[in-house]
């Protein structure tokens, strides 16, 4: 089924239809399985074919326990390490008796202070294993589960390694290559090209119902966080007092309200924890989608892109004589943020110490086939914070992208005028329908990766373009978000125009953000 208008026509639109259509072969690119490094190495045979720039796969393992069942292992945790405490200091109260200094904990009867030590230093691990999972996709079982092979593809303008840098580490050999360029600042382009299992369908209906969606995006948010830190501070309060030999609890009725507090609290994080594990398992247990949108979308855009910057015959009118340009293709976003947190550690971070941080800039895609187009400099984090760049850096962005520079014969020549209308903005030439969205996404990209290094977090010049669907959420979400509709089909729907039309857009956009990024204007 073709798009309206597309009548085979050649140019980028024509090679952006190629590229969909030839990922489309695969059922998906599903992270921690074998379509995934296919896709990378795909990936790295079509780059090396068509641009005239110089293309390395960066390796890394990722392991089964990140994603969806990052929050499924944590939840399961929590639970099984509660319950051995509570019953193990039950059993030892009953059969050697309490000893000194014995810790009441109300309703739930009185046990040896180490059983009540166990349990508030189980939670402490759980909660600091999830903030380390939602930073670096490590956990506190990711030494005792499988691993799969991951990479991020990299294209980049600089010259080739030497001997001495093949040899040396990431960091330092990046670091050496950025200095030996000359150049004076980085632009990177990102996108991720995993894709997702799907959502498990509820009561009938292909999504799942508000509620779970949040619970699902969000598994690892500030709700589960104060729970687990609500269940800390009481074990914690109630194991000071045990040590400490006072009894808060006697015969009258504001100590019975402690009782139902402290058992409130307890059933708060266990609960948590629980539904946490059951949501996630259940989605984790689900087929991956074939993930056209999420994320092909945000690769095919800066794909198409390259070739009119960096065309295999080098005959592109924009010379790059003060600017590296680099294109990241990440992986394992969905599977805990792995690509971009290995990207940012060896090569953001060195680029930092090389060109400064007012001379690092990056451009995240993620999912931007749809309607809602929105640039976002910072997202909530898994944990509950914030992690971003500049807002100044996509201030200036959003209103390049949104001038006037696409000339009116360019968008007739690749798009139909059901695109134009739904995509663009003006008489013409025509500027991207794209917004700003300062508050914080209420959920996290592979920003939150690239992010992570030491010191980069709201030091960097970067944001993440990415749609969201009006009146979806929360949170609001791009269209067929974790849904087995997310395929070549809706790609092409010729009633919904946007779908194509924004990726044909964003290409020729990311071609006048380069531009100017060389001629220093964000500098």
């Amino acid at each position: 089924m073709a798009r309206a208008g597309s009548g085979g026509r050649g140019g980028l639109a024509g090679l952006l239809e190629s590229f969909f259509r030839t990922f489309a072969e695969m059922p998906h690119r599903g992270s921690g399985t074998s379509f995934e490094p296919r896709a990378a190495r795909q990936l790295s045979a079509m780059a090396g074919q068509g641009l005239h720039a110089r293309t390395e796969l960066q390796g890394f393992a990722v392991d089964f326990s990140s994603g969806a069942w990052n929050v499924a292992i944590h939840g399961v945790a929590l639970i099984g390490l509660l319950l051995a405490s509570w019953t193990g200091g039950l059993l030892a109260a009953a059969v050697w008796g309490l000893g000194g200094h014995s810790v009441d904990l109300g309703l739930l009867g009185r046990v040896p202070w180490p059983f009540t030590l166990a349990a508030f230093a189980s939670c402490l691990v759980c909660l600091f294993s999830r903030i380390a999972a939602g930073v670096r996709g490590w956990n506190l079982v990711s030494f005792f589960v499988p691993n799969a092979d991951s990479a991020n593809v990299i294209i980049s303008t600089l010259a080739p390694p030497g001997a001495d840098q093949l040899r040396a580490r990431q960091e330092d050999a990046w670091k050496s290559r950025f200095r030996e360029s000359g150049k004076k600042r980085l632009l990177v382009l990102a996108a991720h090209y995993d894709s997702a299992r799907c959502f498990p369908p509820m009561m009938g209906s292909a999504a799942p119902p508000r509620w779970l969606m949040e619970a699902l995006k969000n598994g690892i948010g500030l709700l589960p966080t104060i729970a687990y830190l609500a269940l800390a501070a009481v074990l914690g309060t109630a194991l000071v007092l045990g040590l400490a030999d006072i009894d808060p609890f006697d015969a009258s009725v504001a100590a019975w309200v402690l009782r139902f507090l402290v058992l409130a609290a307890i059933v708060l994080g266990i609960g948590t924890a629980g539904l946490e594990a059951l949501i996630s398992s259940r989605s984790a247990d689900l087929p991956f989608n074939p993930g056209l949108n999420d994320n092909l979308s945000g690769v095919a855009v800066i794909f198409g892109a390259l070739t009119r910057i960096l065309p295999l015959d080098g005959t592109s009118g924009l010379d790059l004589r003060d600017t590296v340009l680099m294109a990241v293709f990440t992986g394992s976003e969905e599977n805990g943020l792995r690509g971009s947190s290995e990207f940012s550690r060896s090569v953001l971070a060195p680029a930092v110490g090389v060109f400064g941080a007012d001379r690092v800039m990056l451009v995240n895609l993620d999912s931007v086939s749809g309607p809602g187009l929105i640039a976002a400099p910072s997202e909530r984090t898994f944990s509950a914070g914030t992690r971003g760049g500049k807002l100044r850096f996509a201030e200036q962005a959003v209103e390049l992208l949104s001038s006037p520079f696409i000339p009116a014969v360019l968008a007739r020549a690749e798009m139909s005028q059901a695109e134009i209308d739904a995509c663009l903005t003006g008489p013409g030439p025509y500027g991207c329908g794209i917004r700003l969205e300062k508050p914080p996404l209420a959920a996290c990209t592979d920003l939150t990766g690239f992010c992570s290094g030491k010191g980069l977090n709201h030091v960097l010049k970067v944001f993440s373009l990415v749609s969201k669907v009006p009146g979806s959420g929360p949170p609001p979400q791009p269209r067929d978000y974790h849904q087995r509709s997310d395929g070549l089909e809706t790609l092409f729907l010729a009633s919904e125009p946007e779908n194509f039309g924004s990726v044909v857009m964003l290409a020729m956009g990311i071609e006048e953000l380069v531009a100017k990024a060389e001629a220093g204007l964000f500098d």
